[in-house]
């Protein structure tokens, strides 16, 4: 639902120069792309930066997908922030993963139809937060997916503020992740061989 201090934020956010403070942008093991087959699982973290000392305490925020599907099992927020808390509303909520990325997610209200994407919501009491991974997303690919080749991920920096002041941000480079039916050969080699020297490990 629209709520009339969510409307005040926009307000503030379509008034704010274009310059913005922050940046957000999508990793995974700090890298803008990486490799996934069907049945394997990856995590995306939330970097947000800023280019000056800013601050916030409050961040709404969606994440976006080319392709739905995949299946959010976890998130965590970083600290202050607290994950599944009363002033968590993100959606889907926590308690309710495992749950696949759909246009079905997010819909009504002010969402634009027929997107796949998911939205971050968190607020602070009485603390700040400054610069870091913000959230870590943990998903799975489902192992009858059908589909490879790319999926882009970016990101829509909805409401950050400090208190009732909005704070410039937007969004870093689009995040590329490449989907397979079957893991890329190298992949495959360094499983092996990291479980080899595990096991060569336990054997002495």
């Amino acid at each position: 639902m629209f709520r009339p201090a969510q409307g005040l934020l926009l307000a503030m956010a379509l008034a704010a120069p274009a310059s913005a403070s922050y940046i957000m942008t999508p990793l995974s093991a700090g890298l803008h792309q990486r490799d996934v087959a069907w049945g394997q699982s990856f995590a995306l973290d939330i970097v947000i930066t800023s280019d000056v000392s800013d601050t916030h305490t409050s961040a709404v925020f969606q994440v976006r997908f080319t392709q739905p599907g995949l299946v959010l099992t976890n998130y965590q927020w970083d600290a202050p922030y607290q994950t599944g808390s009363i002033f968590d509303d993100s959606k889907p909520a926590f308690a309710d993963l495992p749950m696949p990325i759909t246009p079905s997610t997010l819909q009504g209200g002010a969402y634009p139809p027929g997107l796949n994407d998911l939205e971050l919501s968190n607020v602070l009491i009485g603390a700040n937060y400054g610069q870091g991974t913000i959230v870590r997303l943990n998903f799975t690919v489902p192992s009858n997916y059908g589909y490879t080749g790319p999926i882009f991920i970016s990101l829509n920096p909805d409401q950050i503020a400090s208190g009732f002041n909005e704070v410039p941000t937007t969004a870093g480079q689009v995040f590329r992740l490449n989907v397979a039916e079957i893991p890329a050969p190298g992949a495959s080699f360094l499983f092996f061989s990291i479980a080899a020297a595990s096991f060569a490990r336990r054997r002495r």
